[in-house]
């Protein structure tokens, strides 16, 4: 492609065009703008009645079960000598299934056909892996309904095995097998729906009235938790992602221009200036200026930086025009973005944005603030806002909780082509110095613009580097505590380990992950990080148990 094309307008690569697919979503917006969240109306697999929630055997026997009496209740699926993956769990989802293996199988694995034995007592925990509530749409969402019964090889071939009230076919714990709910079970399986019913319409309901009001979910955690992705530091001693920054100019001051230049130093990682980039995704929203006379900004960057077209595809992206904040269409971009996932959203300006909205009143700027603060948590991106200074000073124009809210304010101001940028507020680094830049015009090959501004950044006759400093010292001191605990957490896992063994003995790897869940090591990949490290070091040995398990021990003393 050449350097002449663009991406503008488009989302990502491959996708719909941006504008097309808002365009799409407010057709279906406009018919429900005015339309309130409202709770839905949720049935337990689309009725409570017993005959849409039956009872499912699954027989895995390789005999078949027949359903000798019509029970509305119950659903009988043979399997005999098919693939248990193959079973279609999605038709079942959400169901209590109760899985019939005979324990002569009850010696191999269940990846192959069943003339291959299974293994007891991996059943279970296989099965609720594949009969998920969800289908099998979501792995770790496992069917809490799912039972396993074992039959007696010796007894009477299934097929041919009368089910009668004195002697009714049973497992080896004398339960019996495919019948159907009493009247008391009945009752009792109806209760349990409508509570999960209930608790699941409740969530659903509360989420969607979340959703239609910017808001989010509440809740506690401790200081030290995660509780939103790891942030970036965009721009280092500047910008971080998440955040949000106002970047106040007059007119034709080069607040464009700089905008841009920041926008693709992220998108290709090159430094800004001194300071050194975290590359990640940019959305440009174009609300004045665009159109080629954008496009040939980003083509003078392009030229004066070395780059090409193909090193911002996919890194880089434009909306023009962009809709205002109290558009429906705002709504389409949101999701937009939120599939893009960039790391900084650049709104150019505030102005444009907001249409016929009163700019200094401060309800109408709280609202647009919860919107831009849903996409922040959306994509976890910072927002970069464009705005017009007022007439009595370097403040943004209109009302000033937008620089009171803001995380970092930037303010630009112009002689000739020399631009004087600085930070009028930083929450979370220290002031970086004011900045001294230039503006140049490089040559574009256009028709009608034959050059565009671009940003040159003025070395300081002496570098700051106090920031850079002070970043990778704690980024070094994070990555060693973050060792440490690591360390702590496996030292700790290894102990409850090595008690376990010391006190059962030879133990498979099932066995001893059983034993240390219930001693309280979680997750699963703790206790194998940790027997794995014991192997390593010589505390286990490992041999071969019955039917190929291994087993671990502790090493005899040299």
């Amino acid at each position: 492609m050449s350097r002449n094309e663009s991406t503008v307008g488009t989302l990502s690569d491959g996708t719909p065009d941006l504008l097309d697919e808002m365009v799409r979503q407010t057709v279906a917006t406009d018919h429900s703008a005015n339309s309130k969240a409202s709770k839905p109306r949720v049935t337990a697999h689309g009725s409570t009645t017993k005959h849409d929630d039956p009872v499912v055997w699954v027989n895995l026997t390789r005999r078949d079960a027949t359903p000798f009496d019509s029970v509305p209740d119950r659903k009988i699926v043979n399997r005999s000598g098919a693939n248990p993956l193959g079973i279609e769990w999605s038709r079942y989802a959400g169901h209590e299934i109760h899985v019939v293996v005979a324990s002569d199988d009850l010696t191999g694995g269940l990846s192959g056909p069943l003339d291959q034995p299974l293994t007891d007592p991996e059943v279970l925990d296989e099965l609720a892996r594949e009969a998920t509530v969800s289908g099998g749409a979501d792995p770790d969402d496992r069917n809490p309904d799912m039972h396993l019964h074992i039959v007696d090889p010796t007894g009477p071939p299934l097929g041919a095995y009368p089910i009668t009230p004195l002697e009714p076919l049973v497992d080896r714990d004398r339960k019996k097998l495919f019948t159907g709910r009493t009247v008391a079970e009945a009752r009792e399986r109806a209760a349990l729906v409508r509570r999960r019913t209930s608790a699941d319409a409740s969530d659903r309901f509360e989420a969607e009235k979340l959703a239609a009001t910017g808001g989010t979910v509440v809740a506690l955690s401790d200081a030290d938790e995660v509780t939103s992705r790891p942030v970036k530091a965009l721009i280092a001693g500047h910008l971080v992602s998440g955040t949000s920054a106002m970047f106040t100019a007059p007119n034709n001051t080069g607040k464009t221009a700089v905008a841009t230049d920041m926008g693709l130093c992220i998108s290709t990682g090159t430094p800004w200036g001194s300071d050194y980039t975290t590359r990640g995704r940019v959305a440009y929203l174009v609300g004045e200026g665009g159109g080629d006379a954008f496009r040939v900004r980003v083509d003078a960057w392009l030229n004066h930086h070395g780059k090409t077209w193909d090193d911002i595809r996919g890194w880089f992206k434009v909306v023009d025009p962009s809709p205002h904040f109290q558009s429906p269409a705002w709504d389409a971009l949101t999701t937009a973005l939120a599939r893009f996932d960039p790391d900084l959203i650049i709104i150019d300006t505030l102005t444009a944005h907001q249409s016929s909205t009163d700019e200094n009143a401060t309800s109408a700027a709280t609202a647009t603030q919860a919107k831009l603060q849903r996409i922040r948590q959306l994509t976890g991106a910072a927002t970069l806002i464009l705005h017009h200074p007022g007439r009595q000073g370097a403040q943004g124009r209109g009302s000033g909780t937008w620089e009171d809210s803001a995380e970092s304010v930037f303010r630009l101001s112009a002689k000739g082509n020399r631009l004087h940028l600085t930070t009028a507020k930083q929450r979370s680094f220290p002031r970086a110095a004011p900045r001294e830049l230039r503006l140049a015009e490089v040559a574009v090959d256009h028709a009608v613009y034959p050059t565009a501004p671009v940003v040159v950044h003025e070395e300081p006759e002496v570098q700051d580097s106090t920031v850079t400093e002070l970043h990778e010292q704690r980024a070094a001191k994070r990555e060693a505590d973050a060792a440490e605990e690591a360390s702590a957490k496996l030292e700790a896992a290894r102990s409850v380990v090595v008690a376990i063994v010391t006190d059962s003995g030879p133990v498979s790897q099932k066995r001893l992950e059983d034993l240390a869940k219930a001693a309280g090591l979680a997750p699963r990949r703790a206790v194998r990080d940790a027997y794995a490290s014991l192997v390593d070091d010589g505390t286990f040995t490992e041999t071969n148990g019955d039917r190929g398990a291994i087993l671990y021990r502790l090493a005899s003393p040299s």
